[in-house]
């Protein structure tokens, strides 16, 4: 397995992990890192149909439902996942300048702060 697998295999199961210690959105960025930064594919969308992805939404179904507390009572911006997405988000915005088709990657960095505002 090459390195790039390998640190998307440990990202992928800590965010799952952190799912169920944490709180439910670590399942949610893991499965929005496996929409977008799964080494085999190149995102926009075959990827939903892989294991990764439903494993990630089950993990994160399990987590909300598992949950002790109520989730909208926690801040989401108190968890340094979200500083990591928005720096994610500022990181795609710069690579947008020499982006090689551009009209994918607009529509990449919509789709980002599609997620954003939705977990916000």
């Amino acid at each position: 397995m090459t390195l790039t697998g390998v640190l998307f295999m440990t990202l992928y199961l800590a965010g799952s992990v952190l799912a169920f210690v944490r709180h439910p959105i670590y399942g949610l960025m893991t499965y929005v890192g496996v929409f977008y930064l799964n080494p085999p594919c190149d995102g926009g969308g075959r990827v939903t149909r892989s294991p990764l992805a439903v494993v990630a939404s089950m993990v994160t179904l399990a987590a909300v439902l598992l949950r002790k507390e109520k989730c909208n009572n926690i801040p989401i911006m108190r968890h340094g996942i979200m500083y990591l997405m928005i720096a994610f988000l500022l990181w795609i915005g710069i690579q947008s300048v020499w982006a090689l088709d551009q009209d994918m990657h607009q529509e990449m960095i919509s789709m980002y702060l599609k997620f954003m505002i939705v977990i916000s």
